[in-house]
């Protein structure tokens, strides 16, 4: 199955290499927060509390991203999946 940009967001652990993950969920928690579930691939380390991601989000034309990162809070991570608290 192929991935189209509006279904990933590429991120960079403080630790780690760019990685490339597709989202499983967005889920509205209130008019404000949203947890947002990304498939955790294959090389992403486990996170420590209180650790951030780096948030690319890639555009549609001509496969050009915002020019700064957006940083977030991991909120929980498995062994499949990485939740990420967006206000």
């Amino acid at each position: 199955m192929e991935t189209k940009a509006r279904d990933s967001y590429v991120f960079t652990p403080s630790n780690a290499d760019e990685l490339t993950a597709t989202v499983i969920s967005n889920l509205q928690l209130s008019r404000r927060y949203y947890m947002l579930r990304l498939a955790r691939p294959a090389g992403f380390v486990e996170p420590l509390a209180g650790q951030f991601v780096h948030v690319a989000v890639p555009t549609i034309d001509a496969g050009e991203r915002f020019f700064l990162r957006r940083p977030f809070s991991i909120h929980d991570c498995t062994r499949d999946f990485i939740d990420l608290v967006i206000v």
